[in-house]
């Protein structure tokens, strides 16, 4: 399908979802004498409605363009369009239910969110949830007889429609955000563009104004950067270990009070007497320095304040006597403020057991999370550099204490990010539990500068992981045909051996225990399928394509 017509379909797809979606919503809205348990449903469905409404507005006013590069746009454009028309469908077998069920009318075809009515840079006429739709034929008020049979199944259908809605909204997110990216990278942005994309209502509602904001601070940090310095001190934490932790920080108000938090804690490493990093040195070199941790914790603070599967950072803390910066994130929403546990920690826990203690779903949706958000970092144009399953918290609910948010996952261990073009450091720390992960190219002695195929080689390990729910180390270890199984002992690892036995596991294990399509997609990160292409500007295209999206339940269908 020729852009011009992709472009027609998008906006007629989804201005009869939007009607639809809102004749569902204010037809239960309408329904008095319904469970008064629907109004947190609704609540959300409204959040829902927002979102795609905001879409529409976004999309119209873009008239049709989101890269402004024809061969780009065509490529995002069938991504939208296929996630549309799967949310049509949705919507439409839902209110085929409702009439089966006593809800009487139906929405016109025509909404008044139509774009020929949509003048660029204003919302279009009517666009308030609160405001009477458009109706072939006015609902009713569901009577008694109907209202009890509503309250016995529409609660679970409705809370179900609604979950679908929040996935379809949530891949519409994900796809408009790595367009987003891709047009910045590809375009030089004016500081006016970008400002006005950043502050844009409609953008932010998409999770696209936390794009521009990181794509001023990779290409411009030497402006438009937040001091994120703290004056603070980090009490009740454990020196020494490299993975992220519980804290106090305590910050003075004055000299006789003070405010105590409880945070989590990851360090930056530097070497010991680097005179340059004490407080009263005022070098170049010190300035470029504290200009670069700055920026990680600028944009940091900019991810963790979006959907992008990270911590928000709260700054970061200078400890000299320690060699080491001290960055500080705040707790997750809704999460009780105690130590976090990792996949690795989890899964060394649990694998003796003949089976993983999560469900084949909750596995297949924490991968997917990890890709997506590795997907969005690259699209943004920075790099992780420390990816391992020790990097992916999982956090305890404060509603239900015993009861870990398998399925809000974050990303840590940011210390050695940085952004893709910028300069490296080439030491080698040779830390056999980090070169587990590493790819074997970072291995040799001369090793390859980082780039985006080394990071995902470590999501090909951490999602080998997750498949057969066994840490790297037991899977390097496990027997191979005609070979007992092998202890890591205390020698170096071999790279090319570890690589090795990782592509044989994923290839004849994986397909069994996850599936074809999973199976592709990890062999698509270990054996660097994307070296030639992640410089390329359909890279988040084909990656979203190719591994992203084979990570997802619906892969198995």
């Amino acid at each position: 399908m020729d852009p011009i017509s992709l472009t027609a379909s998008i906006l007629t797809i989804v201005n009869e979802t939007y009607v639809v979606a809102n004749f569902i919503y204010r037809t239960i809205k309408s329904a008095k004498n319904a469970d008064a348990e629907f109004e947190n449903i609704m609540s959300s469905m409204r959040v829902e409605l927002l979102f795609l409404r905001s879409f529409l507005v976004y999309f119209e006013r873009a008239r049709g363009s989101i890269i402004q590069v024809r061969d780009l746009d065509e490529l995002w454009f069938e991504e939208i369009f296929h996630i549309l028309r799967r949310l049509q469908n949705d919507f439409h077998d839902y209110a085929k239910a409702m009439k089966a069920s006593g809800v009487e009318g139906s929405p016109q075809r025509q909404s008044q969110l139509a774009p020929t009515t949509t003048r660029v840079g204003q919302r279009p006429d009517g666009f308030d949830l609160e405001a009477d739709p458009q109706w072939d034929k006015p609902p009713q008020v569901m009577n008694l007889k109907n209202a009890v049979k509503w309250g016995l199944w529409g609660k679970s259908r409705l809370a179900e429609a609604l979950k679908t809605f929040h996935e379809r909204n949530n891949s519409l997110k994900e796809v408009l955000a790595l367009a987003t990216a891709a047009q910045l990278q590809q375009m030089t942005q004016s500081e006016h563009s970008l400002e006005k994309l950043i502050q844009d209502e409609d953008a932010n509602r998409l999770g696209l104004s936390a794009h521009a904001q990181i794509h001023r601070l990779l290409t411009k940090p030497e402006s438009q950067q937040d001091d994120r310095a703290l004056a603070a001190e980090i009490q009740d934490f454990s020196p020494g270990l490299d993975t992220t932790r519980c804290a106090t920080l305590v910050t003075r108000m004055s000299m006789f009070n003070s405010r105590k938090q409880k945070v989590l804690v990851e360090v930056k490493k530097y070497p010991p007497g680097s005179e340059i990093f004490e407080m009263h040195e005022d070098s170049a070199r010190q300035t470029k320095v504290k200009l670069r941790v700055n920026q990680l914790a600028n944009l940091l603070k900019t991810s963790g304040s979006s959907s992008v599967g990270t911590l928000e950072c709260m700054g970061f803390v200078n400890q000299p006597k320690l060699n080491q910066f001290a960055f500080i994130y705040q707790f997750p929403p809704n999460a009780t403020p105690c130590e976090p546990l990792n996949l690795y920690s989890i899964i060394r826990e649990h694998e003796e057991r003949s089976k993983p203690i999560w469900n084949l779903n909750a596995r297949f949706k924490i991968a997917l999370k990890v890709a997506s958000s590795i997907c969005g970092f690259h699209a943004d144009g920075w790099v992780h550099k420390n990816l391992r399953s020790q990097s992916l918290l999982f956090f305890k609910s404060s509603d239900a204490e015993s009861q870990l948010m398998i399925d809000s996952p974050y990303l840590a261990g940011f210390e050695y990010s940085r952004p893709e073009d910028g300069s490296t450091a080439r030491d080698r720390d040779d830390d056999r539990d980090r070169n587990l992960y590493r790819h074997p190219a970072l291995q040799t002695v001369a090793g390859d500068s980082f780039n985006k195929v080394h990071d995902l080689y470590s999501l090909g390990v951490i999602l080998l992981e997750i498949a057969m729910w066994r840490t790297a180390s037991s899977i390097y270890r496990a027997p191979q045909s005609g070979s007992s199984t092998e202890s890591l002992g205390s020698g170096r690892i071999d790279p090319t051996r570890l690589h090795k036995q990782y592509v044989r596991q994923a290839k004849s294990k994986i397909p069994y225990l996850m599936g074809e399509a999973y199976s592709s997609a990890v062999l698509a990160c270990l054996e660097s399928k994307y070296a030639n292409h992640v410089y390329r500007a359909d890279f988040s295209n084909l990656f979203y394509d190719q591994v992203v999206q084979n990570l997802s339940p619906q892969s198995l269908r």
